[in-house]
C-alpha cells in the first residue's frame, strides 16, 4: 500500500480501504455502489441547481446530452461501474426528462428510456447510453492493456 503511495507521489497509509486519485476512488476490494455516490451526487446536485421545471423536453435533451451523460465518462473511462450504478444513472437522468428539476411530484414518463435512447434514424432522442459507455471505455483500457500499448499514451 505504502509503494502505490510512493509511485502516485500521494500520503499513504499503511490501512487503507478506499482512498481517491485524480478525482478517482481507489479500492483494493470489490467495487460497491457507494464507491459512485459522489458521482450520483454530482449529478442530482445540478440537477437541483439548475431547478430547471420552466424547460421544455427539448431543453431538458440537450442538457442531459451536453452536461449530465457527460459527467460520467472521466470516471468509467477509468473504472467499470457497477449495473446498479449505470442503472441509478439512467433513472436520474430519466426523471430529469419527465419530472424537471427541484419539483418532488412524479410524473407519466410518456415514452419508455430504451425508445428514448435509441438513435435519430429510428425517431428518437438519441441520449447515449450510460452502461454501453462504460463498456466501451473500459474496452478500450483493456485493449490497450492486452495489446501490449502504454496507458500513459491513450489519445482519443
Amino acid at each position: 500500500m505504502l509503494a502505490i503511495s510512493r509511485i502516485l507521489e500521494m500520503e499513504g497509509t499503511a490501512s487503507w480501504d478506499t482512498i481517491k486519485y485524480l478525482g478517482i476512488p481507489l479500492f483494493k476490494l470489490t467495487p460497491r455502489v457507494s464507491h459512485w455516490l459522489p458521482l450520483l451526487d454530482k449529478l442530482k446536485g445540478r440537477i437541483q441547481a439548475w431547478g430547471v421545471n420552466w424547460l421544455n423536453p427539448a431543453g431538458k435533451t440537450v442538457l442531459i446530452k451536453a452536461v449530465l451523460s457527460s459527467l460520467p465518462i472521466y470516471q468509467n473511462s477509468i473504472l467499470f461501474s457497477l449495473k446498479a450504478t449505470t442503472q441509478k444513472i439512467d433513472s436520474i437522468l430519466r426523471r430529469f426528462l419527465w419530472e424537471g428539476g427541484k419539483q418532488n411530484e412524479r410524473k407519466l414518463h410518456l415514452v419508455g428510456w430504451d425508445r428514448i435512447k435509441k438513435p435519430y434514424s429510428e425517431g428518437s432522442l438519441q441520449i447515449k447510453d450510460v452502461s454501453l459507455q462504460n463498456l466501451a471505455l473500459g474496452s478500450k483500457i483493456l485493449w490497450r492493456l492486452v495489446s501490449g500499448k502504454k496507458l500513459g499514451a491513450i489519445k482519443s
